[in-house]
């Protein structure tokens, strides 16, 4: 009998700290995904610091060079973006 009260126990703690069914929020969907955003773009703020840090701290001569080539690359690339504004320029 003492077994099933403890079981019984951990259900209804377990069920409790569940989160509640999505239908169930009082705020809509893209409201929580900008939460969770915030939340991540927080976490970045406290992390990226160090991690820059550390990096900057072991980077070697050819890092860089690479880090160059990569620029270069990205620059000549033009972007989605401007890709998209030109096929208009050329449509219109």
């Amino acid at each position: 009998m003492r077994h099933r009260s403890v079981a019984s126990g951990q259900r209804a703690l377990s069920s409790s700290t569940r989160e509640p069914p999505r239908a169930a929020t009082s705020r809509p969907r893209g409201l929580d995904a900008t939460a969770e955003l915030l939340q991540v773009m927080e976490v970045r703020a406290c992390i990226e610091p160090s991690v820059t840090a550390r990096a900057a701290a072991r980077v070697t001569p050819a890092d860089i060079v690479q880090l160059h080539a990569l620029l270069e690359a990205m620059r000549r690339e033009p972007s989605r973006q401007s890709a998209e504004a030109q096929r208009r320029r050329n449509a219109g």
